[in-house]
């Protein structure tokens, strides 16, 4: 929540970082940054999933329809 609540960046200019600083505005929706934000938790999600299954702690989610056909469902690619 910190990096939402109290963002810093750094530019490059030229190929070299600027100094840190801190935005005057919080993080909104609409925000361009946004659906990065989303891509990246979405991705550790993915990767902590994956982890739980090959370790065997986490199989999925076994949902049936009504014809008795199963699938399992998780976030793994």
């Amino acid at each position: 929540m910190v990096c939402i609540r109290e963002p810093e960046f750094a530019v490059l200019v030229n190929g070299s970082p600027t100094q840190w600083f801190r935005s005057t505005t919080r993080l909104r929706q609409g925000d361009p940054v946004s659906p990065y934000l989303f891509i990246i938790g979405a991705e550790v999600l993915v990767r902590k999933d994956k982890k739980a299954q090959n370790s065997g702690r986490m199989s999925g989610i076994n949902i049936d329809n009504a014809g008795g056909q199963g699938v399992t469902v998780s976030l793994c690619r």
